[in-house]
Formats: C-alpha cells, sequence, structure tokens
C-alpha cells in the first residue's frame, strides 16, 4: 500500500482515500470517551465538529463507523467500527512516527513485545541499562500473550519479542534464554513448614492459579485433580501477589517473579521436593528483519546477552 504524508496539512494518502488526521483521532477519541460530546470536551472542540468529523471520515471510507440515535447517551460501533480500531491507531502511531522523522535527534524506534511476567519481573533492569546507553535508539514496549508475540513478529510489526512459549513458524526465530525453576510462594508466616514443599500437601482449593504453559499444566495435573477448581485463576504474578492476604492460599511461580514478588511483599518462597518442569523464556526475532532495522536488533541482542551473562544470572542460557 502506498502512502504519503502532506505533514502540513495532515493528510494521509494511499492512493485513492485522502483522510484527514483530526478525523482519525476524533474517530478515536469517541470510541475511548464512549460519546460525541465527551471527546468534543476533550479535543477543545464543539460536539458539531466532532459530528462532521465523523461523518467525513464515514463518506471517505464508504461505511458506518457509528450507530447514531436520537437522545442515545453513549455512542455503539458498528462492526467495521469495531474492525476499524486497531487500524485507525495503527493509523495514527505511523503518523506520529512520519513527524518524528522530521526531528534532527530522530532515534529509530524498535518495537519490543513481551509476556506480562517477563515485562515484570525479568526484563525491566536491562530496558533501562539499554534506554541509557543507546542514544539512537528508542524502546517501545508491550505486553501480549506468547501466541500473539510470535504472530506480530511474523506480520514485522514487533522487532523483538520475549515470550513463554515456543509456537512454530518459519519466520520466526525463538531462542531459548532462561531456564527458571518452578516454586511455591504463600504469605509469610508458620503455616506451611520450612523448606521444600511437597505437591501432595498444598490443597489445591486454596490455589491462586497462575496462567501456565502445557508442559506446567501436564505437570500440575499428575499432583492436583484438574477438575478441581482453585481459588482464584490469575493471568499474572503481580495479581496473585495481591491476592495471596491470608493462609492459606499460595501459587506456583517462576523463579524470577516468586524473587520480585519477595522483595515487594511478605512473601515466603519454597522449593518443591519433587522434580518440576523449567518455564523455558525465548528470545524472539523474524529470520528476515526490516533492512532499516537489522542493525539495531542485532545490537539490542549482543547488549541483552552482554548484559545478562555479565550478572551472572542462574538459568540464562543464551
Amino acid at each position: 500500500m502506498l502512502f504519503i504524508y502532506y505533514i502540513n496539512n495532515a493528510y494521509l494518502y494511499d492512493g485513492g482515500v485522502t483522510m484527514n488526521q483530526y478525523d482519525i483521532d476524533t474517530f478515536l477519541a469517541v470510541v475511548r470517551h464512549g460519546s460525541f460530546s465527551k471527546a468534543a470536551s476533550q479535543m477543545f472542540t464543539t460536539q458539531a465538529t466532532v459530528s462532521h468529523r465523523i461523518s467525513a471520515l464515514e463518506e471517505e471510507l464508504g461505511y458506518q463507523l457509528i450507530l447514531r440515535g436520537q437522545g442515545v447517551r453513549k455512542i455503539e460501533l458498528t462492526y467495521r467500527g469495531e474492525q476499524f480500531i486497531p487500524i485507525a491507531e495503527q493509523w495514527s502511531s505511523l503518523w506520529s512516527n512520519s513527524l518524528a522523522i522530521r526531528n534532527a535527534d530522530y532515534r529509530m524506534p524498535l518495537f519490543i513485545g513481551g509476556t506480562n511476567r517477563l515485562n515484570t519481573h525479568f526484563l525491566p533492569d536491562f530496558y533501562d541499562y539499554f534506554a541509557r546507553s543507546s542514544e539512537n535508539v528508542v524502546l517501545e514496549i508491550h505486553s501480549y500473550h506468547s501466541w500473539e508475540i510470535f504472530d506480530l513478529i511474523d506480520r514485522k510489526e514487533l522487532d523483538i519479542g520475549f515470550a513463554s512459549s515456543e509456537i512454530a513458524t518459519d519466520n520466526v526465530i525463538a531462542t531459548p534464554f532462561l531456564r527458571e525453576q518452578l516454586v511455591m510462594v504463600c504469605l509469610r508466616g508458620d503455616y506451611y513448614p520450612s523448606g521444600p514443599i511437597h505437591p501432595q500437601s498444598l490443597d489445591v482449593v486454596n490455589e491462586v492459579r497462575l496462567a501456565s504453559n502445557q508442559q506446567i499444566k501436564n505437570w500440575h495435573n499428575t499432583w492436583w485433580d484438574y477438575a478441581e477448581q482453585p481459588y482464584y485463576f490469575v493471568d499474572t504474578a503481580a495479581v496473585a501477589a495481591h491476592l495471596i492476604r491470608t493462609p492459606p492460599l499460595w501459587a506456583v511461580c517462576p523463579r524470577s517473579a516468586a524473587t520480585e514478588l519477595a522483595s515487594l511483599f511478605p512473601m515466603e518462597i519454597h522449593e518443591f521436593s519433587v522434580e518440576v518442569p523449567f518455564q523455558v523464556s525465548y528470545l524472539c526475532y523474524h529470520r528476515s528483519p526490516r533492512l532499516e532495522k537489522k542493525v539495531q536488533i542485532q545490537s539490542f541482542i549482543s547488549a541483552f546477552q552482554a548484559h545478562y551473562r555479565q550478572r551472572n544470572i542462574e538459568g540464562f542460557c543464551l
């Protein structure tokens, strides 16, 4: 698709459709705030202007984005309107990046995607180091599920990913970089005996169960009845930490997450007295990255490897 940017007038051209960037921003504001009036207030303009911009955008696109009704207080999107949201967000981001190129101090953006666990408990130290030591690159960091990371890298919408499971794809290289021991965490106290703990001494009805890959689910099901429901289902260790308020609640998580949580909350960590699978994390990137980013991607990976090797992190295997 061909894009031509008219910087002064804020218009985008794709070979047939001319869209005003204000119209895109107005649509996103209406979606975000749920009404024309609130969007108008946030954009410091009138409701009539907001309505006009939405109508102009719909006319250019050739389909309706928002359902309108007499006395309707909250907007309702059409099916096509729902589909248009991620396109509008990408378009707005692309526009911002195109403007940034004019700046003398322009830095190449690297789009990084990691699982919430890795972004929260393992990677911040490196992100901080790389940002301070790299003058020509700016990191844009997002959290995704592992399957989303592989999909976005495959489409070259992410440059580098950090995933918690490996997904087979021809275009994405996934290299293990961390093998972590699984441990049990619980509120500090004397409810559980000190030292290693056996899974059979833990009641699954008191578990705060975190999302995990299939190998860890299989191990879990060998010790606890998969049909029995836990106390909570949660998707991140950070959420689990806020929910493990009283004994006998407990959770199973990788060592790095447990160590981070124990530094922030009154938690204690127990190893298991039986063999447990390792949580393996993967560094992911496209087999044929964009040429303009190839050097920056390699620089990022080299810095990542050197940073954690120097710190002698247990389980780091890149």
